[in-house]
């Protein structure tokens, strides 16, 4: 499915390291991992990949500009790109590192969640592969994907 080289932002872990394997699995042979923390990990669990790690803030555009730089001369093009400046997927509460210690018990998360759980990574990785996927997703324009268990149903 994903021939090209995908550019993948916050992969240390979380949704970004899930969106780089959901990428792999997809078919994807050449990643490019962003992140300030140590990707090394993400790297490990990419088995027959080709990876390039870019340690960057990608709040800081000139870093941006710079890792995709790399990208391009490492492999000469940048197919997909998964970063939160560009995907529009607008993601509720995620069983991530970042939001470890967010407390939603049994009892609350009918309240909070409809779907009584927060969202795996996995669930938003699938949604922005989705969004990247030229034969899935060719007609989808301009589309905010609400990924967040239902919220605003409830």
């Amino acid at each position: 499915m994903f021939t090209g080289v995908a550019f993948i932002t916050g992969a240390t872990s979380g949704i970004g390291q899930a969106t780089a394997q959901s990428f792999a699995r997809k078919g994807a042979k050449r990643i490019v991992l962003v992140d300030l923390g140590d990707l090394s990990v993400t790297v490990s669990l990419l088995r027959g990949v080709e990876t390039l790690s870019v340690q960057a803030d990608v709040s800081d555009e000139a870093q941006v500009k710079a890792a995709m730089a790399a990208a391009v001369n490492k492999w000469g093009r940048v197919d997909y790109a998964a970063m939160a400046q560009l995907n529009n997927d607008a993601p509720g509460l995620v069983e991530t590192p970042m939001t470890a210690g967010q407390v939603i018990t049994e009892d609350s998360a009918p309240d909070v969640l409809p779907m009584a759980r927060p969202g795996m990574p996995e669930e938003l990785a699938d949604v922005i592969t989705f969004m990247c996927c030229e034969e899935a997703a060719s007609y989808v324009n301009s589309v905010m994907w609400s990924v967040d268990g239902g919220p605003m149903v409830h």
